[in-house]
């Protein structure tokens, strides 16, 4: 993960308050991204798919019958897509900079997280007492024409605005798990999300 890499929640200011005071996860599980109706903010069907694949046009055989079918889309799910529970924060470097103004969608207010190596201490800690099993990293985006394996962390480009760190934790019962790490005063502060730009001097490499 990149040294310079801040994490910000943005959402609503209760929610932002549980995470800074009590450290509280809170992941929903990967079924509930594909039921969101509200697509191309919240909600994704590609969203942790195993694979996709889609096609201009092509034929679909039902028993004896050929139907054609146009611009089609297939996605395969994981195997027990249910037990794996998502946290997403959005990724703050030189090449994400400034963030965009969409971002306000998920809430009026945001936690910037200036330590991130803090933060994934104290939560790969926590599962390792615990015993869960988890990953993180930063989502990379592909072409919406790609075909072929996704998996948690690639998406495609319509959403690479998101700039998405995730957490993606494993062996869950189907239902939102909730991890609590402490009290996180120590390496993040609070902020209005029309302000995050402001905040930040971001010094870019001279091509």
């Amino acid at each position: 993960m990149p040294k310079s890499l801040v994490l910000i929640k943005v959402g609503r200011q209760e929610h932002l308050d549980e995470l800074q005071r009590k450290g509280l996860l809170y992941m929903n599980p990967l079924p509930y991204f594909w039921g969101i109706e509200e697509q191309g903010v919240r909600g994704d069907k590609n969203d942790g798919v195993a694979s996709r694949y889609n096609g201009k046009s092509g034929l679909l055989k039902i028993e004896d019958n050929d139907i054609e079918v146009i611009d089609w889309e297939l996605r395969f799910p994981p195997e027990n897509a249910e037990a794996i529970n998502i946290f997403c924060m959005y990724a703050l470097m030189p090449a994400t900079h400034p963030i965009d103004e969409r971002m306000g969608e998920f809430g009026d207010r945001a936690l910037v997280f200036y330590n991130s190596q803090e933060l994934l201490d104290r939560i790969f800690s926590e599962f390792k007492r615990q015993r869960i099993e988890a990953h993180a990293d930063i989502v990379s985006y592909c072409p919406r024409s790609y075909v072929g394996e996704m998996g948690p962390f690639r998406k495609l480009d319509n959403y690479s605005w998101q700039s998405e760190w995730r957490l993606v934790v494993y062996g869950g019962g189907g239902v939102p798990r909730k991890i609590e790490i402490g009290d996180l005063s120590n390496c993040s502060r609070a902020s209005s999300t029309s302000d995050l730009n402001a905040s930040f001097e971001i010094t870019k490499p001279v091509q």
